[in-house]
This record gives C-alpha cells, structure tokens and sequence, in this order.
C-alpha cells in the first residue's frame, strides 16, 4: 500500500499544475487488476487510474504527457454541455421521457387544488397547475430517494410495495394514465400565477415515480426472459452511474433511465445482469454483455453523445 501520506503530498504538487481555466479538479485512483495507467475526462473531474503498484510518479507523470490534450478536451466537454443546456432551455415546456421530448400540455386548475397533478399521457403530459385563489405558500414534498424490491417476491407485491412507498400527495389510476401530485417547490401564490409549467424539482419528482414504476415491470421481464438471477432491485438517484451490482446480487439503477430509449435501457439492465455472473469488466464479461446484447457499441454511442442529457 503508498504511503498516505506521500500520496497527498504528489497530489498537492500536481495539482498545483494542473490548475487551468476551464479544468476540473485530478483525482488519483489505484485499482487492483489494472494493468495500465489511463486518464478519463469527465465534466466535473479527471481521473487518472492505474495498477495497485504503480508509483505515484508514474501517474503524475502520464497526466503530464498528455496535459494538451486534456484541456483540448475539457474543453470540448465544456462546449458540450453548453449546448446541451441550450437545448433543455429551447425545449421548455417538454419533458425527456423514453427517449422522446414529450410535449407538456398545462390544463386548467382544479379547483382549492394547492399542488401540481402531472398525468403521463404517452404521447404528452398534462399538468394541472395548483388553484392560484388557494392561499398561503406551497411547500415541496421529497418522493423515497430508494426503493428495493427482491427477485423473490411476486411481481403484483411488487407493484404493490411501489404503490406503498410512494411519498407523493396522491397516486391513483385514471384512464390507463398514471397521475402524480406534487408541491410546487416553495412557490408563493402570486409566483404560482406566472409560472407556465411546473418548475424542474416538480418534473424530476414526476419522472422519478414514472422510474419507481416502470423499471422494474421492464427489469423482471427481461432478468426472467434471460434467465439471470439476482436479490434485490434498487431504484437509486446515482449522481453519475447509471446502474451497479454488488458481490450479493443487489442491481441499483439509476431513475434517469426513464428519459432513455427502450434500447438503452435494456442495455443498462443487461450489463448490470451480466454483473452477477462477471463482478467485472474482462473479456468473458463483455462476451456474456455482447451474447444478449449485441449492439453494445451503438449503445456506447448514444450514452457518450446523449447521455448526459439525462443528468442536467
């Protein structure tokens, strides 16, 4: 094992260094069963990873070799995302879903209504904005940020643990459409009166209950269709990961896979599968990946290009 603290101390130094505009902080990993050192650019961090025993130097200096290309493409992640912020703000008054920017149609209030209902309709949304007469200020609810189920319990409990655990105002059935109330995020009245569509913490709650719901019909039927085995299925609100697997059999996915396509969800769910034969990333894991999912590269495509959509 390094020296701790002769390992903060490269750190300090390099970082130091590697204090550019427009460059996010370096962080240092050390990973048994790497064989060589690599550098991946994220929007928020660099990471320059290598073997258990290679020297810290070693690190340091691989950064330093390839320092112009890490700006260049900072740089180009920064531009990027730029333009992604751009498109979310053009589509204002559409919500990501399934792959699609579905249209949000605002219908009127209902009446002494004090929160948003949101009812996904498929092809749109429909949201009820809170009744503007009510008085008083309108406090946000938090939905579970985690709910579990297990392989072993039937899929009806499931769906039934879901309905259960669901911290919203409401939930109930309306002609085939899932309807959700929500507080508006600290919104006074008058505020409530110029808003046009609910504001992002209202959407993301929205789509977070979608996720709650979904996602583990789509991970049953498919975990069954493969024959995969596995313990329990979290759906979490990962800050980067879309989905993990731990050596117990435990998968969490992220909720923001409600915003993807069918495909890259079945992706998603795939990999993670694998996972519980193939607690890691060599060959004979992305054999199994590619044996149920041949299409691993164009889903490596769409999640590197449109993947970070789903996290802004």
């Amino acid at each position: 094992m390094p020296n701790p603290t002769n390992f903060r101390e490269t750190l300090k130094i390099n970082s130091i260094l590697m204090q550019l505009d427009a460059c996010p902080p370096v962080n240092y990993v050390k990973r048994r069963g790497q064989r060589s050192i690599r550098i991946r650019v994220k929007p928020d961090e660099i990471i320059v990873s290598g073997p258990a025993r290679v020297a810290d130097r070693q690190l340091v200096g691989f950064l330093r070799d390839r320092e112009e290309w890490v700006r260049k493409t900072v740089l180009k992640l920064s531009s990027l995302r730029s333009e992604r912020t751009k498109k979310l703000a053009e589509m204002e008054g559409h919500v990501l879903l399934r792959g699609e920017w579905i249209p949000m149609v605002v219908r009127p209030s209902r009446p002494d209504s004090t929160t948003w209902l949101l009812v996904d309709r498929k092809d749109r949304v429909d949201a009820y904005p809170p009744d503007n007469s009510t008085d008083g200020n309108y406090n946000s609810t938090t939905g579970r940020e985690n709910v579990s189920i297990s392989q072993k319990t039937s899929l009806s409990t499931q769906l039934r643990m879901f309905e259960e655990n669901v911290e919203c105002k409401e939930l109930h059935e309306h002609k085939q459409a899932k309807e959700y109330h929500f507080d508006g995020g600290f919104q006074p009245r008058d505020a409530l009166s110029r808003a046009a569509y609910p504001d992002k913490q209202t959407q993301d709650m929205f789509l977070k209950e979608l996720a709650r719901q979904q996602l583990p019909i789509e991970f049953e039927i498919l975990s069954q269709k493969l024959g995969f085995k596995w313990e329990r299925l979290f759906i979490r609100s990962q800050k980067t990961k879309w989905g993990t697997c731990s050596s117990k059999g435990n998968i969490s996915l992220n909720w923001r896979l409600i915003k993807c396509p069918q495909h890259i969800r079945e992706y998603i769910m795939i990999h993670e599968l694998c996972h519980t034969v193939h607690l890691n990333h060599s060959k004979e894991f992305w054999d199994l990946v590619r044996a149920h999912y041949p299409e691993v590269d164009v889903a490596h495509k769409w999640l590197k290009q449109e993947g970070e959509l789903a996290f802004l």
